[in-house]
């Protein structure tokens, strides 16, 4: 019990005082769960690397309850906790090492403080992957390179 007090007052104030960035703290995180969870590869249907399907989750359900690190399936399972969110008991990542107490209690702000995901860390999407219309292009040309004759017909 006293060792529980100690540690609660240890690290409970350095965690309400821990401001997090995504970018600099939690996106470099989430990228050693890329392997099994990003653009390639989406084990039991999770992709961590877009905000959208992030926050979506995955087969098993929503990953992250904003603002209750508590009741978030990601803590759950990167801590290998037993419960009706990680029933089987799981860790992740799987056959890697676990996330050292400092960047779970990372992780944790975050989602203690709204799990801020800014647009700005979605992968860039180039104009031929989003299939725009000429007409976009066209009009698009035209702004970027005046007085060029337009690349881009019909």
């Amino acid at each position: 019990m006293r060792l529980g007090c100690v540690f609660a007052l240890m690290f409970g104030p350095a965690a309400l005082a821990q401001t997090v960035d995504f970018a600099r703290d939690v996106s470099p995180l989430l990228t050693r769960c890329q392997a099994c969870h990003g653009p390639q590869q989406q084990m039991g249907g999770l992709r961590l690397d877009l905000c959208e399907s992030a926050l979506q989750g995955g087969n098993s359900g929503p990953l992250l309850q904003q603002g209750k690190s508590v009741d978030s399936r990601l803590i759950h399972y990167l801590t290998g906790q037993t419960s009706p969110l990680n029933p089987k008991g799981l860790r992740m990542p799987v056959g890697g090492p676990p996330l050292d107490d400092k960047d779970l209690n990372t992780i944790r702000v975050w989602i203690n403080s709204g799990a801020v995901w800014p647009l700005s860390d979605k992968p860039s999407i180039t104009i031929s992957q989003q299939k725009l219309p000429c007409s976009f292009l066209r009009r698009v040309s035209r702004w970027c390179f005046p007085g060029t004759s337009t690349i881009f017909s019909n």
